[in-house]
């Protein structure tokens, strides 16, 4: 009598198959999380690339800004190659950007044309920044 009292414990456990199923699951949540960081680390590079590009064109338009008109009609016409290691701390960081200046026009207004490339995971990028500078002032805009 007493043995039909007593019950048996059945011990649960994952199957294999269960063990399976959940590893790929965990496989393909990984590997999104992967692809999602690896994705924000490549828009994050280019933002600071493009930063980088604004503040090296803006520096120069500054300077143009502050010539008289007389030195800054003195400045060649033809597109002209600026070399960026006269206003740059950390010339490793910016090497890798090319700047031209290109100056338009004649008389009392100049159209001065800032390019600047640079190459980042195998992709060339441009930035450019147009400014027209009148012997009375300089109004600028970025396209």
């Amino acid at each position: 009598m007493m043995r039909g009292l007593i019950k048996k414990r059945r011990v649960s456990a994952f199957t294999l198959v269960e063990l399976m199923v959940a590893l790929g699951v965990f496989a393909i949540v990984f590997a999104s999380a992967f692809y999602c960081i690896q994705a924000s680390s490549r828009l994050i590079d280019t933002a600071r690339h493009h930063t980088r590009a604004a503040q090296i064109m803006q520096s120069e338009i500054e300077s143009i800004r502050s010539m008289a008109w007389a030195n800054m009609t003195s400045l060649p016409t033809v597109s002209t190659a600026i070399s960026l290691d006269r206003v740059l701390f950390d010339q490793t960081v910016y090497a890798k950007y090319t700047l031209t200046r290109t100056i338009e026009g004649s008389g009392n207004v100049r159209k001065i044309i800032y390019n600047l490339s640079w190459k980042a995971r195998n992709k060339t990028y441009n930035r450019s920044y147009v400014a027209v500078y009148t012997q009375g002032g300089l109004y600028d805009y970025i396209q």
